[in-house]
């Protein structure tokens, strides 16, 4: 017994003398219930792990120390050392000091600066455990870097119509932040306004040389510009970093040399001027007819990208429709010639399009889709469903893995139909209607469905990661078919959505990012929701949405949010929640006791008595363990779950949250109930089925009203109220153009067939209704009629209500040019219809508009037979002679339709009745979609959670309470008089 004591007392000693504790050693606990992946962990991201409790501070859902938690603490203390943290970022940036009217020396910090508040009924971000998708680099670094950019973007814009004073004043701000060279610099770039730049930053061989631009022998002795010399060494590094447009332009950027080296293994196609060199890759034949040269890929690399056109055009927009029909037609004659292509800012392209060409280039590997037009955030489903929708099968299962790995051979073909799918039946008409519906057709949930634990071992060895990748994705899910048979592979994609920063001027609303006009959904919660929807059959094609390397994660760091970490700490919670459920791991000490368990259960439930035979008490005890096993894996992952609610929570809506700080007014709580206990703490950890998406997400997802998640409610928004550079027109002339194609199937060879003349045409009319608008509101006169543009046929009644009441609150008052966005807009519907018992104004178009603009139709015909009935009571019947005569005599004086006339049964009469007939039924009906979005825009405003209720933007960024308490003060007290024209209560039909 003696011995023992001493042996022990050794023990202590000597992991005491290792710097060893007892904490240390209930932290090495419980690290065993931990996923595989959290044993190896970076050594930036510190020593010592938490992620064990709910909220990841040591603290339960009420604020309170778990016992554990202050087990650990009492034996830190006693051992007179405090145990290694993880980088906080109250501690390394100057961000967190209160600013003065000095410029601001390098600061001191200590740890209560900027630290969040901690109490019970606050949530924070889980600071206390590794930042698991920083693993591989300098935390500190990355996390400094973010805060550096951050504080940079907390400062206001520089515009070049601020008035003296108002320029002042902003001069002044950046002064006092240290950072005075960086508004000069804005400051120099608005007297002298850079073009936009292109792919690689706008690096053109043929102006420059590399001798011009740098110092010979200036980096001569740099490794990496020696391995660029070469180039077949500088290819293989390029097709490495492929699809990523963000890394080869970092390689690009290292120097101008490299710049150089770089470009000059690309093949650049000027969409502007079509300037290419497609003549080198066609095949060649000898005076016999043979052919000497074969068709097939002669050039890895293939870039897109439009430069500034020389000179103005009064038909910009048909001038550009004229060029992708270019690119068309030169893409067709050398389909085979390149692997990788980059498709940068080009104005036409669509989802559609996209899948004709990835149809068409048999032998592509990889498509980067950066900065185009009609290519938004909410494209991002559409995107991935093409990918899916056209996989790339090798000829044969021995060629599988090489074509994943290496480049195919030169003229060698992926399939004789280029690698297409060809089951399905999809057409460009069929297909066009998705970029504007749900593009989510399965029915499978996402990360947080049941896991399936009728495989889980009743072994005492559990299951690890050890089966799947580091970032927890199925190999084979991503390379074989629902069979498992032939292996295949898609193609990469890299996506950067279309950037909206709103228009150069002081003026403007602000720069939201996902959307032009201001948005009335909540962008942080919107865009991870919709990461969240994607990301299995992101996971499957292979694409990559949350890494460092992502052209898509690149645009999700800039936009708009609580602070400048915002994104990062989203993406480390998604990512911490993947690994810890994708190999959950039982406890150890569970896998030594379970069976003891089951045996006690079993002879309690027995009421003690042995008398059960052997067999049949062994498999009462086998069933009962596999029971205990699942219970407790189910128990692990919904503790994972909490956690993970808890971090995102606290990443899109910002630390110290507080639900008592946002009460809902009373005429929504008396709507909603007391069913979801919005204020409770926690509430936002249940989980629920988005109605649009049928994804199963956790309600920090959703608004206050249960029906569609954010992303879907930005999605809808999105294709209802953006019409910045009339991107209606745009998406219709390319819907025209490429209608009853085959989307699966086809190929652009398809899209210029001569026969299809009646398509182009009617694409190039929407091209030239296109110019006609931006020609009217660039001569825009204050005193011209309030006449409303044209907008395409067809559109759905919802879009086209957004549109009139659009226009209605924000008609302009000076001329503007729709190249450059056009006039930012307000929700209409966040405004409650103050014409309601007006039956000419109640509708979003006033009547001299209506009047303007209205063509004899159809519609017109039928809602005037039906008046014509209803007043003479005639059978209804479309044959009525005397009705028929009637409404074809209406139609025949159309060319009177501005003038007025009596309301009879003359022709002018009733060429006016009908016309006053639909003016009306537009107008009632404008009225009932009014009454029905209103509430749920009033519902979405009230789900911010911010001060003024005011969306995410990134020229009125949102004051930290822990660097500007004295701005977040002055913002609340506005609140209470100043609150945004929301929360009136909707007028029912």
């Amino acid at each position: 017994m003696a011995k023992s004591k001493n042996s022990r007392q050794k023990g202590r000693k000597n992991a005491t003398q290792k710097g060893g504790s007892s904490a240390q050693a209930a932290r090495r606990a419980t690290q065993l219930e931990l996923p595989e992946g959290y044993q190896k962990l970076s050594p930036n991201n510190g020593g010592s792990s938490s992620s064990g409790h709910p909220r990841g501070n040591g603290k339960l859902g009420n604020g309170k120390l778990s016992n554990e938690s202050k087990k650990a603490q009492d034996s830190a203390s006693s051992a007179g050392k405090l145990s290694p943290s993880y980088p906080k970022p109250w501690e390394m940036s100057k961000l967190y000091v209160i600013f003065n009217s000095d410029p601001l020396p390098a600061p001191t910090l200590t740890v209560s600066q900027g630290a969040p508040i901690d109490k019970p009924g606050t949530l924070n971000f889980n600071y206390d455990r590794p930042w698991v998708s920083l693993e591989g680099k300098h935390v500190k670094y990355e996390l400094a870097t973010a805060l550096e950019k951050g504080r940079r973007e907390m400062l206001p814009a520089v515009f070049p119509d601020y008035m003296p004073e108002q320029k002042q004043e902003v001069r002044n701000q950046y002064e006092r932040s240290g950072l005075l060279g960086l508004f000069e610099a804005r400051d120099s770039c608005n007297k002298n306004a850079p073009k936009v730049p292109g792919f690689l930053g706008g690096i053109n061989p043929d102006m420059i040389s590399v001798e011009d631009t740098t110092q010979v022998g200036a980096n001569d002795a740099n490794p990496l510009i020696g391995f660029l010399t070469q180039i077949d060494l500088a290819r293989e590094i390029v097709n490495l970093l492929h699809p990523s447009v963000r890394d080869i332009t970092a390689l690009a950027f290292t120097c101008k040399q490299a710049g150089q080296y770089v470009d000059r293994i690309m093949e650049r196609w000027d969409y502007t001027t079509g300037e290419n060199f497609a003549d080198v890759y066609l095949p060649k034949f000898g005076n016999d007819g043979g052919e000497i040269k074969r068709a097939g890929v002669r050039s890895d690399i293939l870039v897109i990208t439009p430069t500034p056109p020389k000179l103005p055009s009064r038909t910009p927009y048909l001038d550009d429709f004229g060029r992708t029909l270019h690119i068309i037609k030169v893409m067709v004659s050398i389909p085979q010639s390149f692997r990788h292509v980059v498709l940068d800012r080009l104005p036409f392209l669509d989802v559609n399009m996209v899948g004709l060409i990835i149809s068409s280039m048999p032998n592509l590997e990889s498509l980067a889709i950066s900065r185009c037009d009609l290519l938004d955030v909410a494209k991002l489903p559409a995107l991935i469903k093409i990918i899916k929708e056209h996989p790339r099968t090798p000829r044969n299962k021995g060629k599988a893995k090489a074509l994943r790995t290496s480049n195919a051979v030169e003229g060698e073909n992926v399939g004789e139909n280029g690698g297409q799918n060809s089951n399905g039946n999809s057409s460009a008409d069929d297909s066009s209607s998705t970029e504007d519906e749900d593009q989510t057709s399965s029915n499978d949930t996402s990360l947080l469905t049941e896991p399936d634990t009728s495989l889980i071992s009743t072994d005492t060895a559990a299951t690890s990661v050890g089966d799947e990748d580091q970032t927890g994705i199925d190999v084979t899910a991503a390379t074989t078919d629902a069979e498992g048979n032939a292996p295949i592979h898609y193609i990469r994609l890299d996506f950067s959505p279309f950037f909206f920063r709103g228009p150069n001027t002081c003026e403007r609303l602000g720069s939201f990012g996902v959307t032009y006009n201001e948005p009335t959904f909540h962008t942080p919660k919107a865009v991870v929701a919709l990461m969240m929807q994607c990301w299995d059959d992101a996971d499957t094609i292979g694409m990559d949405l949350m890494s460092d390397s992502s052209s898509f994660f690149s645009f999700v760091r800039r936009l708009p949010g609580w602070n400048c970490l915002w994104s990062l700490k989203a993406r480390d919670a998604m990512l911490s929640f993947k690994r810890e459920t994708s190999g959950i791991v039982l406890p150890e000490d569970f896998q030594r006791t379970v069976e003891r368990t089951a045996r006690s259960e079993i002879i309690a439930e027995n009421h003690g008595s042995s008398r059960v035979a052997q067999p049949a008490f062994l498999d009462q005890v086998t069933a009962r363990v596999v029971k205990l096993r699942k219970e407790k894996h189910d128990e692990i992952k919904k503790e994972a779950q909490n956690r993970f609610c808890d971090d995102l929570m606290a990443a899109t809506s910002g630390d110290d949250f507080r639900p008592s700080d946002y009460p809902l007014p009373n005429s929504i709580a008396f709507y909603l109930g007391n069913a979801e206990n919005h204020n409770a703490f926690g509430y936002w950890r249940r989980q629920y089925l988005c109605q649009g998406c049928k994804k199963l997400l956790p309600r920090v997802l959703f608004a206050i009203e249960l029906d569609d998640c954010w992303g879907c409610k930005m999605v809808a928004f999105v294709r209802d109220m953006e019409s910045s550079d009339l991107r209606r027109w745009k998406q219709s002339a390319i819907g025209y153009y490429l209608k009853g194609l085959d989307i699966k199937k086809g190929s652009l060879t398809d899209v210029i067939d001569p026969a299809r003349g009646q398509h182009l045409t009617a694409a190039l009319g929407a091209a030239k209704i296109a110019d006609s608008i931006w020609l009217k509101f660039m001569n825009f006169s204050p005193t011209d009629l309030v006449v409303y543009p044209p907008e395409p046929p067809n559109l759905h009644r919802n879009t086209a209500a957004y549109s009139r009441y659009r226009w209605k609150h924000n008609w302009p008052e000076q001329a503007f040019d729709y190249r450059e966005g056009g006039p930012q807009h307000e929700d209409p519907f966040k405004h409650p219809n103050s014409d309601w018992e007006d039956t000419e104004l109640c509708g979003g178009e006033p009547p001299e508009s209506f009047n303007a603009n209205f063509r004899w139709s159809e519609e017109a015909s039928t809602t005037l037979f039906e008046e014509y009935i209803r007043r003479n009571g005639l059978a209804k019947q479309i044959t009525d002679p005397e009705a028929q005569k009637r409404i074809a005599a209406a139609k025949e004086w159309e060319k009177i339709r501005r003038l007025p006339g009596p309301k009879d049964h003359s022709k002018n009469g009733m060429w006016h009745l009908g016309r006053d007939l639909r003016r009306y039924y537009q107008n009632q009906g404008d009225k009932s979609i009014h009454a029905l979005i209103h509430g749920r825009v009033e519902k979405c405003i009230w789900s911010f959670n911010t001060p003024m209720l005011r969306p995410f933007d990134l020229d009125h960024p949102i004051p930290d309470k822990r660097v500007d308490y004295e701005a977040w003060e002055e913002l609340k007290e506005r609140e209470i008089w100043e609150l945004v024209p929301a929360g009136h209560s909707r007028r029912c039909l």
